[in-house]
């Protein structure tokens, strides 16, 4: 996720794109030390009655397994959504250029 972050942040627009990581088995004060330790300055969400994983299809009742990427619109609309971790990122950022025409 960092290296994504990294990525997209670098070629798009920081006042149109948001992005944040969700999670909901670890604690948060491991959440804290693991974004202080790999300085990541995006916001990480604990999700501990996985609202936001329901809401976004997320977990393996679902079909994907964490770490899961999701492009949501600005309508809330999910228009994308991954769980493959590896040479996503060309495809993550078409669709992101693709919502902010």
């Amino acid at each position: 996720m960092p290296t994504i972050h990294g990525l997209i942040w670098q070629q798009l627009p920081h006042e149109s794109v948001a992005i944040l990581a969700v999670n909901n088995t670890s604690s948060t004060s491991w959440l804290m030390n693991y974004s202080i330790g790999r300085g990541i300055t995006y916001p990480f969400v604990f999700d501990e009655e996985s609202s936001l994983f329901d809401s976004y299809q997320v977990g393996p009742q679902f079909g994907n397994t964490p770490p899961t990427y999701v492009i949501i619109d600005q309508q809330g609309i999910v228009q994308y959504r991954t769980d493959d971790r590896f040479n996503r990122y060309d495809e993550m950022k078409d669709k992101i250029e693709e919502l902010l025409e």
